[in-house]
């Protein structure tokens, strides 16, 4: 769902005593306005669209777009995009900011959070790791980039899409996602990946929560159902104080994940991890959710990649109580 500049005891969860995220308490952030730094408020809107600035229109950002349903916030927003994109002659919809738009769980108010090298050399490893686990006899695709469309003609941009053997075809000793036409179009579109994970840095928690919702319960059922999802959060040792290129030095002190399953309203936390702790179960991902019947294994994402990945990138660790 978005954010983003340039590792405790494992906690385990009955199903039954799984809060939802919703119940689970936030450390009250800094506001944009009272941001220690500028690397750590978020992207202001731009009163006016000027493609070589990443920005939205003044009129869609400071639209409360829960005003009249929070139900309907997205699908509102996206009506007013593509709108702002016609007032354009087409050149909106195609800037690459458009995929790290975010409506804030407070105002209601979108905006955009581009990501951070941080967030980007993360995705990119955990990538990786998947990808070293696809077998020729039951191959795995993982692709960071693309998009699902909802059920509200939203488009969603999950960091990463893992896609299945039952959902891929290969071609000439390509991988590809296999293809379906729907309603009768021309253009067949590619399946709904088999799980998806989101990594968070800097965005709030609720904000990041939503568009990772959404994804998992709105998109479209016709383009297979997406079986099961991630959200990584990062969590700094002070409010809302991640490591930029300007400041190094801030540490991080845990991880939590969060996950969604067909079915599940919220998602739920997986796993927490604190410096000093022992890690958590793996990331699992089955055979199953997977569609690899008897060939595979499924895969597995482990908190110690993660965390290898953030501390070959300079990241500090400390434990929550250090001083």
């Amino acid at each position: 769902m978005a954010d983003f500049h340039k590792r405790n005891e494992a906690l385990t969860l009955e199903s039954k005593d799984i809060p939802k995220i919703s119940e689970i308490p936030e450390i009250k952030e800094l506001s944009p306005g009272k941001s220690v730094s500028s690397d750590d408020t978020r992207e202001s809107a731009a009163t006016s669209f000027e493609p070589e600035k990443e920005g939205l229109p003044e009129w869609i950002s400071e639209k409360n777009y829960f005003e009249l349903s929070k139900q309907e916030a997205d699908k509102e927003l996206w009506k007013d995009l593509r709108k702002a994109d016609e007032q354009l002659d087409g050149s909106l919809l195609d800037q690459k900011f458009i995929k790290y738009i975010f409506i804030d769980t407070e105002t209601g108010k979108p905006y955009v959070k581009m990501p951070t090298d941080y967030h980007e050399d993360v995705v990119e490893e955990l990538r990786a790791s998947v990808n070293s686990q696809s077998i020729m006899t039951s191959p795995v695709l993982v692709k960071t980039d693309g998009v699902i469309k909802l059920k509200t003609d939203a488009l969603k941009h999950p960091d990463i899409f893992i896609f299945g053997p039952d959902r891929t075809e290969t071609n000439r000793n390509r991988t590809k996602c296999k293809k379906r036409r729907l309603n009768g179009e021309r253009k067949p579109k590619c399946l709904n990946p088999n799980a998806i994970i989101e990594v968070s840095w800097t965005n709030k928690i609720k904000d990041e929560e939503e568009k990772f919702r959404l994804q998992m319960k709105e998109h479209n059922p016709d383009l297979s159902v997406i079986n099961v999802g991630y959200l990584i959060k990062s969590i700094p040792k002070r409010n809302n104080m991640y490591p930029t290129d300007n400041f190094p030095d801030r540490p991080l002190v845990g991880i939590d994940v969060y996950r969604m399953e067909p079915g599940d309203e919220e998602p739920t936390m997986f796993s927490s991890w604190r410096h000093g702790k022992n890690y958590p179960d793996d990331l699992i991902i089955t055979k199953e959710q997977l569609g690899q019947e008897d060939h595979g294994g499924g895969v597995s994402i482990s908190f110690e990649t993660i965390v290898d990945e953030l501390t070959s990138l300079g990241v500090l660790w400390e434990e929550p109580g250090e001083n």
